[in-house]
């Protein structure tokens, strides 16, 4: 990568980000955490090229990337999610008052399983490894979303 391309990627903002989720009070204590000096840190932040630095110790240490990049508020607007389709269509479904509509819940989720079997597999294999026993397996999603479709057909 140039380092031309570098030179105009301000970093503080995503520096700040860590430090605040890091709970780490200065550039010099991110600095000597990084295993860099503070000249060094500083001469990285400039340029940009401390970002793939602070995504590694991100990554180990477990942090939101969403927050570490973007902040916390873009991240808390956007519910953290990657996928915004997903927190578009809860906001709809609020908006249309289906939030405690078991059977339009149900029906739903049993469209989004019929449609994709992968996500259900996934959906079944977590359901198992979380011990969740408050949710209805997947199957049991689509035997009443074919019961109701079938009362409405």
């Amino acid at each position: 990568m140039s380092r031309k391309i570098n030179d105009k990627i301000d970093a503080t903002p995503i520096v700040n980000n860590a430090k605040s989720l890091l709970k780490i009070p200065s550039d010099a204590k991110l600095a000597e955490l990084l295993g860099l000096s503070s000249q060094d840190f500083n001469r990285r932040k400039k340029i940009g090229s401390i970002l793939p630095l602070l995504i590694i110790l991100g990554i180990n240490e477990k942090i939101d990337m969403n927050e570490l990049i973007f902040g916390k508020a873009a991240s808390q607007k956007n519910h953290g999610a990657a996928f915004p389709l997903a927190q578009e269509l809860e906001e709809w479904w609020q908006e249309q008052g289906y939030k405690n509509d078991y059977e339009r819940t149900s029906w739903f989720k049993c469209q989004i399983l019929d449609a994709f079997p992968t996500f259900a597999s996934w959906l079944k294999k977590r359901t198992k490894s979380t011990k969740i026993d408050t949710q209805p397996a997947p199957e049991q999603i689509i035997a009443l979303g074919q019961a109701i479709h079938t009362r409405q057909g």
